[in-house]
């Protein structure tokens, strides 16, 4: 297992965890609030991610397809939401982020958003 990245949940950090879920598409980024920046960022829409969501399989069970199933769910489950939060890791581990502040109220870890969080504190693992 790599590096765990320390995600702080005190203001007066400059990097900050945002995220943004859809009923089709999941995005993280984390921001430079003190210059305004998107420093890094994954999203479902992204060829990559996308790619690591569909090889793992896109349906339920084994990933088996049922009839009706339309892909662009399967972009909002909590496989891509771990997907996400790894891609999200190694990126910003490739640029030197060792920290970003996290603010979440209620946060539940069986949630998508708890989901990208674990995978992204624990380093994409």
């Amino acid at each position: 297992m790599g590096k765990r990245l320390r995600l702080r949940r005190v203001p007066g950090g400059c990097l900050h965890l945002v995220l943004t879920l859809t009923n089709r598409h999941i995005k993280s980024q984390v921001v430079d609030k003190a210059g305004g920046v998107v420093v890094v960022s994954a999203a479902t829409v992204e060829s990559l991610v996308a790619e690591r969501i569909f090889a793992q399989g896109n349906g339920p069970g084994d990933g088996e397809r049922p009839p009706g199933w339309d892909d662009s769910y399967a972009r909002a489950s909590m496989r891509a939401a771990r997907v996400v939060g790894q891609t999200l890791a190694e990126k910003a581990r490739a640029i030197g982020i060792t920290e970003v502040l996290w603010v979440c109220h209620n946060l539940l870890d069986a949630s998508k958003r708890g989901s990208i969080w674990l995978t992204f504190r624990n380093g994409g693992s």
